[in-house]
C-alpha cells in the first residue's frame, strides 16, 4: 500500500512535476524499508517535508542497538513500534521484548538521545508534521522542556 510507484491516497498532495520528493533521507526509492509501517512513515515524512534522517543508526558504543531513524542534529531517535496489536502479541509487547526495548531506550536517553516511539495509530500526517516542526525549531539555550521553554 505504501510502496513506491503506488498512486497517492486521496487527500495527499501531489507535486507539479508528478514526482514524489526524494531528498532529505539516506533511504532512497527502490530500497526496501524495514516494514510496511516504516514505509508509511517514510511516505508521510516526505509529504511533511521532514529534515534528513539516518536509517538504522547504530547509536550505542558497545551494544548493537540500532534506531529505525535518527535526526543527528537534534540527537532524536525515531522508533516505529510494530506488532503491538497482534492477537498473540508482538515482540514489543511480550515480556522479554518489552524489557529489552526498555533497556535500549534507557541507554539511548542516558547517551543524551531523545527517543520518539510511534505506533501504527500515530502514523498520521498531523503527528508527523508536529514532529517535523519540533525538529525544525531550535531549542532555546538551557531549555530542557520541549513544551515549556521557561524550563
Amino acid at each position: 500500500m505504501w510502496e513506491i510507484g503506488v498512486k497517492f491516497p486521496i487527500g495527499f498532495p501531489t507535486w507539479p512535476d508528478g514526482k514524489f520528493p526524494t531528498s532529505g533521507l539516506t533511504w532512497h526509492p527502490g530500497q526496501m524499508a524495514g516494514s510496511k509501517l516504516e514505509s508509511k512513515f517514510l511516505f508521510l515524512w516526505r509529504v511533511a517535508q521532514g529534515p534528513a534522517l539516518e536509517r538504522e543508526l547504530l547509536f550505542h558504543p558497545t551494544r548493537k542497538w540500532r534506531a529505525d531513524f535518527a535526526h543527528l542534529n537534534s540527537r532524536t531517535l525515531i522508533e516505529i513500534e510494530g506488532g503491538i496489536f497482534m492477537r498473540a502479541g508482538g515482540r514489543h509487547t511480550r515480556g522479554t521484548g518489552y524489557a529489552n526495548d526498555a533497556e535500549k531506550y534507557l541507554e539511548a536517553a542516558l547517551a543524551d538521545w531523545t527517543v520518539l516511539r510511534l505506533t501504527e495509530r500515530q502514523l498520521e500526517i498531523g503527528t508527523i508534521e508536529r514532529i517535523v516542526a519540533m525538529l525544525n525549531t531550535p531549542r532555546a539555550a538551557g531549555c530542557t522542556s520541549m513544551t515549556d521553554p521557561t524550563r
